[in-house]
């Protein structure tokens, strides 16, 4: 190895070839600079898509409600129908009476 006392005249002890191998790896490094930071911040995106998406117990506890609501709803409206064809039979206005 040559040591100089003035490094601007260094450049010329360097080879076209190594001047681009050392430009290459420049700009590889810097690339994966940029990937790194694209991959962290897909990994912060992930992790708060995670707390977003329900796991297998969540969605089973959450249709199990949905089932007994639909069922609670069924029920409700079997019973009106059934209440309004009741007051239809019987002349429903005598029930309500004539105001």
């Amino acid at each position: 190895m040559r040591l100089t006392e003035n490094i601007f005249d260094a450049e010329a002890l360097y080879s076209a070839d190594m001047k681009a191998h050392v430009e290459e790896v420049y700009r590889t490094a810097c690339r994966l600079s940029r990937l790194r930071s694209l991959l962290d911040g897909i990994k912060v995106g992930a992790s708060s898509l995670r707390e977003i998406i329900l796991t297998a117990g969540e969605k089973e506890k959450n249709k199990s409600l949905s089932d007994d609501f639909e069922q609670r709803l069924q029920k409700a409206m079997f019973g009106i129908i059934k209440n309004l064809s009741a007051y239809q039979q019987r002349k429903w206005k005598e029930v309500v009476g004539d105001e």
